[in-house]
């Protein structure tokens, strides 16, 4: 399993260009999205680059909890003055630095994303990591992937088999596409 990580980051590294802020998203609330995207992390800062996971899924959050840390992050930085890097938690994984979605409910997701606190911490990550992996909710679900999207380099899906219907990755494709987000590629998850 490790080595198909390695493989899907090998691939995403090569495929990036001047790209640097991505979010993965799944078509469905099927999957394991969440999951999976900490080991893609992983197998991309093992490969040598300076990566920042940025949990941006406020309806259910997983970060924290895949990697231990405290859930003390994303919302509780927007709703203060504190610069952004006292929220950033490191991991055991070197390279690897994570900051998790937060501590504070949200009932508002889709108003704090499409906030300029929100850009102008995408500004300050593009400038500090090699890399930056995005965890939102799954396409089909809510609107914080697309809203999260317009703002980024570009969205990989997440397509998992036996569970995803064709029908709702076209509908994903559509709305990625009609909102402008370039779609980077496709992961198709449980195979």
């Amino acid at each position: 399993m490790a080595e198909a990580y390695h493989v899907l980051s090998a691939n995403l590294l090569a495929g990036l260009g001047n790209k640097k802020i991505i979010e993965i998203a799944g078509v469905s609330g099927t999957g394991n999205n969440s999951e999976l995207l900490a080991n893609l992390a992983v197998a991309v800062a093992q490969a040598g680059k300076k990566v920042l996971l940025l949990d941006c899924n406020f309806h259910n959050p997983k970060q924290h909890a895949i990697f231990g840390l405290q859930n003390h992050g994303l919302v509780d930085c927007l709703q203060t003055t504190e610069d952004f890097h006292s929220f950033v938690q490191a991991t055991k994984q070197v390279n690897l630095q994570v900051l998790t979605a937060g501590s504070v409910g949200v009932t508002n997701p889709v108003e704090i994303l499409m906030g300029l606190s929100m850009q102008e911490i995408f500004d300050n990550v593009r400038a500090e990591y090699d890399i930056v992996l995005l965890d939102v909710p799954s396409v089909l679900e809510v609107a914080d992937a697309v809203v999260v999207g317009e703002k980024i380099d570009g969205v990989i899906l997440i397509f998992t088999n036996k569970k995803d219907k064709v029908e709702q990755a076209q509908k994903a494709k559509v709305l990625f596409t009609q909102a402008g987000v370039s779609i980077l590629g496709c992961v198709l998850n449980k195979v």
